[in-house]
């Protein structure tokens, strides 16, 4: 059986080590059933574990899998190389532009809140973003639509319930896409409220009773949140001044 890296072993080491169980695991997971039983033992021994652990390691991995094929969003990977961040913003803004008619000012606003859909965990506080405009035909939607494609996991929420849109948020940690935003808030205080309160994570939560026996249960609402909409830098101040607006022009 294969040993393990001790504490004294470099850390470079444990890092190919590591690197080799994940190439091993990905491999095993996509095996049908009697072929990975056929095989498990002698895996397991190569790579210095029990066969126990082994068949958990690949329960996790099918699991990861499953969820990743029902989530309402393409997994994005990685870009395999370093990349200069600089080029990156300035790329971003150069497409933006490229569709949409707007100020220097808003290309550049809407990069960053872009780039920072992407570090929820490891930020405190996530403004929201509001796209408006004084009329139709501005370029509302359209600038909706060229952020959808860059920012982190993104989730258009037209016609979606406060109990779904909790949940999602829950199971997701997506980017919530809202469009027409005058219409989706009209009248619906508790949408308002799960809005309202993910602009800082330590307060971006709901308690509702969930399950058969109706027990209190805290669900997350933090995720970052694009609003779209004509009058929407005029919503209720309690949304707008938690807001990066994204003002277009004629």
């Amino acid at each position: 059986m294969k040993e393990l890296p001790s504490l004294s072993t470099p850390v470079h080491v444990i890092d190919d080590v590591a690197e080799d169980l994940d190439r091993t695991i990905e491999r095993l997971a996509k095996l049908r059933p009697a072929e990975y039983d056929r095989v498990k033992k002698d895996e397991a021994g190569k790579l210095g574990i029990t066969v126990k652990a082994l068949d958990a390691e690949i329960r996790i991995k099918q699991k990861e899998k499953d969820l990743a094929n029902d989530a309402p969003f393409k997994t994005i990977e990685p870009w395999p190389h370093a990349i200069d961040g600089a080029d990156l913003l300035c790329s971003v803004i150069k497409t933006i532009r490229r569709y949409v008619i707007c100020s220097e000012h808003t290309a550049r606003a809407a990069t960053l809140w872009i780039t920072h859909t992407y570090l929820l965990d490891v930020i405190y506080c996530s403004p929201l973003a509001i796209i408006t405009a004084p009329d139709k035909g501005c370029g509302k939607s359209t600038l909706l639509d060229v952020m959808a494609d860059m920012v982190y996991q993104p989730i258009p929420t037209a016609s979606i319930s406060a109990a779904a849109l909790y949940r999602t948020i829950e199971e997701y940690q997506p980017t919530l896409l809202i469009d027409e935003v005058d219409s989706f808030l009209a009248g619906d205080e508790a949408m308002r409220g799960i809005i309202n309160c993910g602009h800082k994570r330590k307060a971006a939560f709901v308690m509702r009773c969930d399950g058969e026996d109706n027990k209190p249960k805290r669900f997350s609402t933090w995720a970052a949140k694009l609003l779209s909409g004509i009058s929407a830098k005029n919503l209720h101040d309690t949304i707008t001044s938690r807001a990066i607006i994204l003002e277009l022009l004629f």
